[in-house]
């Protein structure tokens, strides 16, 4: 508990524990806390959820999730010099957990002021098979739902992409590259590069 930093030396981390939670124990790493993760870079600091570009071994989940279950407030979150790759979410649209979101990198934003940072990140070859943001998914609460203030209000914060390349994902639906979803979002991507990215939804929405 508590603002952490995780010194991640070269390497290629291979995630092998199949299945579907919140909390690390199976499937993608969640990201629970404020913490800060430094890589040694793109080209030698590689996390990854399967052993190969075919999704061999492949643990079934998004590589990286942060706030899966909704519950956590306020986190801020970095992280940098990694390539983030192999995702391949098979987790069924409709899902009850809501964890079919998401090939890459998955964000739910709820609670207030969360900042969220990915800085000189590649995220590459990943891929929803039933649902949306093959690379990225960004979620957030629905406006429209009352409250006092108004939850369509709230500033839920921000997700910020920084000299970042985010290419060669692929969506079941809409978001090849990143997808937006829900009302309430501030996603920013500052000098990024986004290609070859392929959305199988209504007119290839958000496949760059």
């Amino acid at each position: 508990p508590g603002f952490a930093t995780v010194t991640l030396p070269a390497g290629t981390y291979t995630l092998t524990r199949t299945g579907n939670d919140a909390d690390s124990m199976n499937g993608d790493l969640d990201i629970n806390d404020s913490v800060t993760i430094n890589g040694a870079g793109t080209a030698t600091t590689i996390i990854q959820g399967a052993t190969d570009a075919a999704f061999t071994g492949t643990i079934g989940d998004k590589v990286i999730g942060i706030n899966q279950d909704g519950l956590r407030l306020a986190l801020t979150t970095l992280v940098s010099g990694v390539t983030i790759r192999y995702g391949n979410n098979t987790v069924p649209d409709g899902d009850p957990t809501f964890a079919y979101t998401g090939g890459g990198v998955d964000v739910f934003l709820t609670g207030t002021n969360n900042s969220i940072t990915f800085s000189n990140c590649v995220i590459t070859g990943n891929q929803t098979t039933n649902s949306y943001g093959g690379g990225v998914n960004v979620d957030s609460a629905n406006s429209g739902l009352g409250g006092d203030p108004p939850l369509n209000t709230v500033n839920r914060g921000r997700v910020r992409f920084e000299q970042c390349n985010i290419s060669n994902n692929r969506s079941r639906q809409v978001g090849g590259g990143v997808n937006r979803f829900a009302d309430i979002h501030d996603v920013v991507l500052d000098n990024c590069v986004l290609t070859n990215n392929t959305a199988l939804g209504t007119a290839g929405d958000g496949a760059s």
